[in-house]
């Protein structure tokens, strides 16, 4: 039952997230992308999330989830 209701919060989920692992961010909820490039990918929320790095991908593309791989060396907020 602890997995179904998992599932549940999961699928029902409207809050912004963003998941930081080596080298990937999965970012749920976001708005828009503004910008895709190897260098720079910007995400658009309630502010502009700006991942600069080497190398970046979008991995993985669903609606309202983004999966971004690549030689991360900055994240930063922009109004």
């Amino acid at each position: 039952m602890k997995i179904f209701n998992n599932i549940c919060n999961y699928i029902g989920e409207n809050n912004f997230r963003m998941i930081f692992y080596l080298d990937m961010i999965d970012i749920i909820n976001y708005d828009s992308i503004k910008e895709i490039s190897s260098r720079k990918i910007i995400i658009s929320s309630e502010k502009d999330i700006i991942i600069e790095g080497k190398n970046l991908s979008i991995n993985k593309l669903l609606n309202k989830e983004v999966f971004i791989i690549g030689n991360i060396k900055s994240i930063s907020l922009d109004e």
